[in-house]
């Protein structure tokens, strides 16, 4: 059976809900991505969040993200989840759903999760109720424990929300590296 190893980030404003999902065998894939970034900006160290980085590093980050090997894709939602069944669907059941994987074992990592859902909410346990796709074993890491997969999910899902609303450069090389775009 393959493992793999899920990072889904989001991004989020009062039009779209996007997912963002980077998929890798082996977690040294975002690791070196991550450190190869570092290189080009000259830090041995630096959290990377959209939101808040300078174009100057957003764009160091990005054309690293966008030159790597890894895997990515997006699912675009027209609202916010907001009950403990429709984090489930959004972050476990719709994720396994679009992932071109199957028969496989699939860690996911989502940051700030934890955050969002109550202490009644088990979203693991809502998506086995509803159903997990594609004979998949699925395990939930809600601790982000390798941040540098989530770094580069939430490039690609803040870039590209970014992109529904202005088409820029980056836009187009952005979209032919998705594996899939969903809208949902």
């Amino acid at each position: 059976m393959n493992e793999y190893h899920v990072f889904v980030d989001e991004s989020y404003d009062e039009r779209f809900f996007v997912l963002a999902i980077v998929w890798v065998k082996k977690i040294s894939e975002v690791k070196r991505l991550k450190l190869n970034a570092l290189n080009k900006i000259g830090k041995s160290r630096y959290n990377f969040h959209f939101k808040d980085d300078p174009q100057k590093i957003k764009n160091v980050f990005m054309e690293e993200i966008l030159d790597s090997l890894i895997n990515a894709g997006v699912i675009i939602f027209n609202n916010q989840p907001k009950s403990c069944k429709e984090y489930a669907e959004y972050y476990v059941v719709e994720v396994v759903r679009v992932l071109p994987i199957s028969n496989s074992i699939i860690t996911i990592y989502v940051k700030g999760l934890k955050n969002w859902i109550s202490k009644d909410c088990d979203p693991l346990a809502e998506a086995v109720k509803v159903g997990i796709p594609n004979r998949n074993a699925v395990k939930l890491n809600l601790r982000a424990s390798v941040r540098e997969g989530i770094e580069v999910a939430d490039y690609i899902a803040s870039s590209y929300r970014k992109c529904l609303y202005d088409k820029e450069d980056l836009c187009d090389k952005l979209e032919s590296k998705l594996k899939f775009i969903y809208r949902r």
